[in-house]
């Protein structure tokens, strides 16, 4: 496997697992839909935002790492500007949302 697809590899799965917190994004009146529309364009402006990490690393690992927690971030930022919270899943549960989001 090439160094640059391991790297790709690695980014994508740290940030899967650091916007992963066993929460729910939740918003009210909100569908799946919107969910979608919404993170897609989080998602969006942080690959925009965030093209290098925030400092120099000697290792291409963990600079894919440091790009993917600050793109992370501001997904979050972004998501919580539109008007959604986390919540957990239980909660999620409790008010009939799907806890897959």
């Amino acid at each position: 496997m090439k160094p640059s697809l391991i790297v790709t590899f690695v980014a994508a799965a740290m940030l899967a697992i650091g916007c992963a917190s066993g929460r729910v994004w939740y918003k009210p009146g909100a569908t799946m839909e919107d969910f979608r529309a919404d993170m897609a364009k989080c998602e969006y402006e942080a690959m925009l935002a965030v093209r290098h990490p925030s400092q120099r690393y000697r290792s291409e690992i963990v600079a894919a790492i440091d790009i993917s927690l600050q793109r992370c971030e501001l997904i979050a930022a972004g998501m919580r500007a539109r008007g959604w919270q986390r919540i957990t899943k239980t909660q999620a549960q409790t008010i009939g949302i799907e806890p897959g989001r």
